[in-house]
């Protein structure tokens, strides 16, 4: 009696350990639809390899005390999943993704979130992860101060492939379509609603400031163990008060994201570090991004380079199309941005270099900050009329009073001196080092301005 219920106990676990054991990734995204309508995508990245459990759908908490049942809406449909199976993302991972529409009663901050059972086992950093949930939270803050707001995408997939004594470098992608400040930080893994993993350890080498808190930057130098890790990233949103500089906390979206360490000779390809730059509307940006792997034994390795963020969707039009060549490869960067590209936040574009190892394929970044600013008025003229001065100018290319991002007025300095100060490289405004001052302002429709010294006449005399 005493072996079969060994036996039965045995193959409980073992059936257990072989089907609950799935979830590698994933995060919470969501976009703006309307009033206080958001459409809510949960996005995972599931293992396929020994394990029969699949999600055709999840759980998700609204963080209103609402919460809704939500199918998966990607891959062919199935008779077990109506609405879709899931895209495969590799030989032993499919994507899902799961999206519904929710409308909140009204402004509050809102604690988006879902737990599913469980991890795949063998994650080294965390105890019995093959036991332990994976839950994903996502912060929403409507606020009547602030603009509507829609979360980053994150345009990189969350898993990748590290060797072992080497380097390992990871960036999430994010793009913010409100042009939003964001702040990378790293965390602690989940496995419920405020709830960190228990026995959760950052990977050995890797801790809060292996990230670069602007660019999104994840370096590891270096993993020391073969084995699967998993670590959390969270993204903030910081926005701007109307008019002012002055930035307020937005939302997050929390990112788990699964790191394969292997034993390799393979070494990660290089890119030849870049610049950030800085463009006018009208103007064309042009440069060339090179990259080159090291590998030659026994063979070249095939490069191929890519890369993401906001001026490489259709709306904005940059291209950098996709190259591949062996050992070493160049791609082109190209765009002449619209006044629809102007906004006070630059842009992240980040390139990505992979090598095509048979075993284990290695990836290098290189991310750079992309700013887009407004022509200045042009046709300046300054005509004396008695004890003032008519100052008239032309409209620039972007006098646009409607839209997302409009011409809001212009503002009118004096100084009393003949001075040839003129702007920076790609520097806006007038700053106080200059030694001019604030004389007035007019609106967006007005192309005029008459200096009276406040009505009592400029003098006479003075330049």
């Amino acid at each position: 009696m005493r072996k079969i219920l060994l036996i039965f106990s045995l193959l409980i676990c073992s059936l257990y350990s072989a089907e609950a054991s799935h979830i590698r990734a994933g995060e919470i995204t969501y976009k703006w639809l309307g009033g206080y309508k958001y459409r809510i995508t949960i996005t995972t990245y599931s293992n396929t390899v020994g394990t029969s459990t699949d999600d055709c759908e999840l759980k998700i908490l609204f963080g209103d005390g609402d919460s809704a049942t939500v199918s998966r809406s990607n891959g062919p449909s199935s008779n077990l999943c109506p609405t879709g199976m899931g895209v495969t993302f590799s030989p032993t991972t499919k994507v899902n993704e799961y999206t519904i529409d929710h409308i909140y009663s009204g402004p509050s901050v809102y604690r988006i979130s879902t737990k599913i059972t469980n991890r795949n086992g063998g994650i080294c950093n965390m105890n019995s992860s093959i036991y332990t949930p994976f839950a994903l939270e996502t912060v929403l803050v409507i606020s009547p101060f602030l603009s509507p707001n829609s979360s980053p995408s994150l345009l990189n997939p969350p898993i990748d492939q590290a060797c072992q004594g080497q380097c390992f470098e990871h960036n999430p992608g994010a793009y913010d379509s409100d042009g939003d400040s964001l702040h990378y930080r790293m965390d602690t893994c989940l496995q419920d609603r405020n709830l960190n993993v228990y026995g959760y350890n950052f990977p050995p080498n890797m801790g809060m400031n292996s990230i670069d808190h602007h660019t999104g930057d994840l370096i590891w130098c270096v993993p020391t163990s073969i084995c699967q890790y998993n670590v959390a990233i969270v993204i903030e949103e910081w926005k701007r008060l109307n008019n002012t500089h002055i930035r307020y906390f937005a939302g997050s979206v929390m990112r788990d994201m699964q790191i394969d360490v292997t034993s390799c000779g393979n070494t990660p390809p290089v890119i030849t570090t870049l610049p950030d730059r800085c463009i006018e509307v009208g103007a064309n940006l042009n440069f060339n991004v090179t990259t080159s792997d090291p590998d030659f034994n026994p063979q070249p390795d095939i490069v191929t380079l890519s890369a993401t963020g906001g001026p490489l969707l259709p709306s904005l039009g940059a291209t950098f199309p996709i190259v591949s060549a062996t050992s070493t490869v160049t791609g082109t960067f190209n765009w002449t941005p619209t006044c629809a590209a102007v906004r006070l936040m630059p842009y992240l574009v980040t390139f990505k270099s992979e090598d095509n190892n048979a075993t284990t394929p290695l990836v290098n970044f290189e991310s750079i900050f992309i700013t887009v600013i407004a022509p200045a008025p042009t046709g300046l003229t300054a005509t004396p009329s008695g004890a003032s001065i008519i100052v008239n100018w032309s409209p620039p290319l972007c006098a646009n009073t409607g839209g997302s991002n409009p011409l809001e007025g212009y503002r009118i300095y004096r100084k009393e001196s003949c001075d040839p100060w003129v702007h920076g490289p790609c520097q806006t405004g007038v700053p106080p080092s200059s030694g001019y001052s604030l004389i007035g302002t007019v609106t967006a429709a007005s192309n005029t301005f008459t200096d009276n010294n406040g009505g009592s006449g400029l003098l006479h005399g003075i330049d």
